[in-house]
């Protein structure tokens, strides 16, 4: 037997049913190396950030899950409202719970670098675009040729996925 949440599509659905529920999300962020380059490589973090900000579209809460100083966390904040991000708590619930209030804050997703950014920024991406199409997204759909994700026609486009069933062609737009 498997646990339960090491599915994806089982963590999508998890939130999409605790969106339904309470019309928004809690969404707990990290700073560094999660959407600021902390160690100064050259990396942007607007795939990230834009995720963000597409959440707040939909009135999600953003709080801002740091390990730093309280004088440090309002520079972040900063950082954060110039790009167009509304931080809603800094280490704290952003409005007031029965739970996650000594300790551990709640939240229904967490982005951070050391804690799985990448699938953690799918599943949310994902959640978000059902969310927006409010059905199935388009790049599940078949094609105009009848196709489905995965069909021919995806191992014909250099055998990875085609344009149209290429969630990046869509997201956000």
């Amino acid at each position: 037997m498997t646990d339960t949440f090491l599915d994806t599509n089982n963590c999508v659905n998890r939130l999409l049913v605790e969106y339904v529920q309470h019309k928004k999300l809690i969404v707990a962020v990290d700073f560094d190396d999660t959407v600021f380059d902390y160690h100064q490589k050259g990396r942007t973090y607007e795939y990230v950030i834009d995720l963000l900000r597409r959440c707040q579209k939909h009135g999600f809460w953003v709080v801002l899950f740091t390990a730093c100083s309280p004088d440090k966390a309002e520079s972040q904040k900063a950082y954060l409202t110039m790009r167009g991000i509304e931080v809603h708590s800094v280490n704290q619930n952003p409005i007031d719970l029965p739970f996650g209030n000594d300790g551990k804050i709640y939240f229904n997703i967490l982005l951070d670098d050391r804690a799985g950014l990448g699938q953690a920024v799918e599943i949310l991406h994902q959640v978000i675009d059902v969310i927006e199409y409010k059905s199935t997204p388009p790049w599940k759909e078949p094609n105009s040729h009848g196709e489905r994700p995965g069909d021919i026609c995806c191992l014909r486009a250099c055998g990875g996925v085609c344009y149209e069933h290429d969630p990046l062609n869509y997201r956000g737009k």
